[in-house]
């Protein structure tokens, strides 16, 4: 059971001063072992007498009956708390407890530093294979590579001439003509697809013949310097005796002009001529004129 709380110390009482010890007187017999009597009042101590000789030890005798237990006194004052007992064994281990809630998550720590790194493991073995990615975009063509030496080896016979393939059509021909002077007198004249150094006083002495038959196109007119005042040069191109819608006019101040829009179908028994009028008033050199004739 529990062990039960220390009862308080009772008060000491004072002691008496020690008597003067006697002679020792001879050791007689032992008598029987009389009945334990009332303990008497303790007397006063007596002076502590010179110890006298040790007397020889006598019989031991009957021990006598035990007495009654007396009555428990009342509980003494708590007297002062005595040395730690030794500990007792340890008590049976008591049911675990309910878990406790969990408590709230503590701050992150701050990360440790890089530990050295281990030794490779053993190599794992082979996956199978991926399915094959998107084709990534065509990189940038790299730069040309320098150009090999030139190998050598002896030039190879000449083959065998080959068949002559079928004529090809008549490609375009630039048909032209000019006139080195024209003179300030000279308002209308004519030149034809070759070059002069005068204007033509008529078109039969200007007409050419076309050297291929097709279009006539990209009528264009040109002088050596830029025209002064006056109305300027104007061109018109005749076939077989009669005006076409070809012409242009250089104007005052220019030196070039152009017809890009009208066109006149030509075979090889027609003949052309160029008329040129000089509304300047003034000597002009070099007047040229071209088409594309095809």
């Amino acid at each position: 059971g529990a062990t039960g709380n220390t009862g308080a110390t009772g008060s000491t009482g004072a002691t008496g001063a020690t008597g003067s010890t006697g002679p020792a007187g001879p050791i007689g017999p032992t008598g029987a072992t009389g009945a334990t009597g009332a303990t008497g009042a303790t007397g006063a101590t007596g002076l502590t007498g010179a110890n006298g000789a040790t007397g020889n030890t006598g019989a031991t005798g009957n021990t006598g009956a035990t007495g009654n237990t007396g009555a428990t006194g009342s509980t003494g004052a708590t007297g002062s708390t005595g040395p730690a007992g030794p500990t007792g064994p340890t008590g049976a281990t008591g049911a675990t407890g309910a878990t406790g809630a969990t408590g709230s998550t503590g701050a992150t720590g701050s990360t440790g530093s890089t530990g050295s790194a281990g030794p490779a493991g053993p190599t794992g073995p082979t996956g199978n294979t991926g399915a094959t990615g998107a084709t990534g975009d065509a990189g940038a063509t790299g730069a040309t590579g320098a150009t090999g030496a030139t190998g050598a080896g002896a030039t190879g016979a000449t083959g065998p001439t080959g068949a002559t393939g079928t004529q090809g059509a008549a490609g375009n021909q630039s048909v032209s003509g000019s006139v080195t002077f024209v003179d300030a007198l000279d308002t209308t004249g004519y030149a034809g697809t070759a070059g002069s150094q005068n204007v033509y006083a008529s078109l039969g002495e200007a007409a050419s013949p076309v050297p291929i038959a097709g279009t006539l196109s990209h009528f264009s007119a040109h002088t050596g310097t830029t025209l002064g005042g006056g109305s300027g040069v104007t061109l018109t191109v005749f076939a077989n005796g009669a005006q076409t819608l070809i012409t242009c006019t250089i104007a005052s101040g220019g030196s070039s002009c152009s017809d890009s829009a009208d066109t006149i179908t030509l075979t090889t028994s027609d003949v052309i001529a160029v008329r040129i009028q000089n509304g300047t008033g003034a000597f002009v050199r070099n007047v040229a004129w071209t088409a594309q004739l095809g």
